[in-house]
């Protein structure tokens, strides 16, 4: 007997697994495949082979039933009346150990482990992402605001992540891509390339800006806050802060609202808005469903764009490889994307006991999966520090994994690709000079490049405007 896995971050959606071996896979709602029999029955082993072979990207794989999958670990169960209950006392959050507790913010479990993030994200039941996924909680959420979909349980998830698949889901990259080229090309144009040139500020953090800006139709003249208030938001210097950048995002999703109902395009926002609303506050529902985009879509991609950018110039040897072949940019983009996870942590509450591992984790307990720690855990990641392309490969946790995975996250990898793309076409002999300033290990805050070919382009480009 066999099993079989599915590389989620790998899959496209072409179904023909599905077609191939329709006991064994199907496809979600994000049109991803999944496994649904495990381990695979004998009699149909020879055609669930016949799909993993035919995958067209290759993100199947088979191993014998006695075998481990990549990546497994400790299974996650049902506890029993006569488990142990949490440690008394503090346990460091810096304990070794993949679960530790801590008793900041009125006590929480701290997950750091690969495998055991996965269990408990990759839960459809036992866990609850309401009312917030943040410790401590978020301005949002201080306002009563609960991030769209995000912060969602059934039956109200599915509902609010099928309206945002139809903003940001799959269909999205298609139908984006040229858009998104057009503009990356624009924003590197504008940049003042007569002497030093900033990518972070200038360009990682201004494309998905832009895009998002996009997708959600942010009338003129309030988009140039987003970048601000959505920073302010997850980053905030005091309480204060957060409350003020979470009362002015929501000003303008609902300004956004305001103009779309007078000026209608016919996309997503619409759609919702002349639904009515799944529980007939379409207005509520709307405003969440924009807010969700910000935050999620301008935050989280820029940072990673950043990440990608100063990755490319501090690894010795990685430019001039890109420029000699662009096609390992999404490879150089997923080895990032594990090193410098942009959005680091989530929480959950367990709604049930559970045993992971050897922890007992209680109902009502506040659980933080730290993805950032998870991404660089050394039982699942040799040399995990270490930025290394051609690693063996294992899907990171930077998009989150199981029902909450981020919609979002085929348009980002699009938006970093093309983003790099544009940017070694434009400037190929593009050079750092300057060393990369950090603020944060995702959050580069200066990669400061110059080049000559991208002033003498500019320059004829100048001579020819009016």
């Amino acid at each position: 007997m066999i099993r079989v896995e599915v590389d989620q971050a790998r899959c496209e959606g072409h179904g023909v697994c599905q077609s191939t071996a329709p006991e064994v896979f199907t496809l979600n709602d994000d049109g991803v495949a999944e496994v649904a029999m495990d381990p695979i029955s004998e009699e149909i082993t020879s055609r669930v082979l016949a799909a993993v072979r035919a995958c067209p990207v290759a993100a199947i794989t088979s191993y014998p039933v006695e075998v481990s999958p990549p990546g497994a670990g400790p299974s996650l169960t049902a506890a029993s009346a006569g488990s142990p209950a949490r440690p008394a006392g503090t346990v460091s959050t810096t304990d070794p150990s993949p679960i530790s507790w801590s008793e900041e913010h009125g006590g929480y479990w701290v997950v750091t482990g690969y495998a055991e993030c996965r269990a408990i994200a990759g839960a459809r039941t036992g866990f609850s992402s309401v009312p917030t996924v943040h410790i401590p909680p978020s301005g949002l959420a201080e306002r009563g605001v609960r991030i769209y979909a995000l912060e969602s349980d059934e039956p109200a998830h599915r509902h609010e992540r099928a309206v945002l698949r139809g903003a940001v889901g799959p269909a999205s990259v298609d139908a984006l891509s040229g858009w998104i080229r057009t503009r990356a090309v624009d924003l590197l144009h504008v940049l003042d390339w007569s002497g030093p040139v900033d990518l972070a500020s200038g360009f990682a953090y201004r494309l998905p800006l832009d895009v998002v800006s996009k997708v959600v139709g942010v009338p003129d003249g309030l988009a140039g806050e987003l970048r601000l208030h959505t920073e302010t938001l997850l980053a905030p210097a005091t309480q204060e802060q957060a409350e003020a950048a979470a009362d002015r995002i929501i000003e303008i999703a609902t300004a956004t609202i305001t103009a779309r109902r007078d000026h209608p395009v016919g996309d997503w926002l619409d759609e919702l808005i002349a639904s009515g609303g799944a529980d007939g506050d379409v207005e509520d529902e709307a405003v969440r469903a924009v807010v969700a985009l910000i935050t999620g879509g301008h935050h989280s991609t820029s940072r990673a764009l950043g990440s990608l950018i100063a990755r490319i110039f501090s690894e010795a040897g990685l430019l001039d490889a890109l420029l000699e072949d662009t096609s390992h940019i999404p490879a150089v983009a997923e080895e990032t994307l594990r090193l410098h996870t942009p959005l680091p942590s989530f929480s959950r509450c367990a709604t049930d006991d559970h045993v992971v591992g050897a922890t007992t984790i209680r109902a009502g307990e506040q659980i933080l999966l730290r993805y950032a720690d998870a991404n660089v855990d050394s039982r699942t990641y040799d040399h995990a520090e270490q930025f290394d392309v051609d690693r063996e490969r294992h899907e990171h946790l930077a998009f989150g994994w199981g029902v909450h995975r981020c919609v979002g996250m085929h348009l980002a990898r699009a938006e970093l690709r093309i983003g790099i793309e544009e940017l070694l076409r434009l400037a190929p002999d593009v050079r750092l000079v300057a060393p990369i300033h950090w603020n944060g290990p995702a959050l580069p805050a200066t990669v400061t490049v110059r080049s000559d070919i991208a002033f003498t382009a500019q320059r004829k480009i100048c001579r020819h405007q009016p």
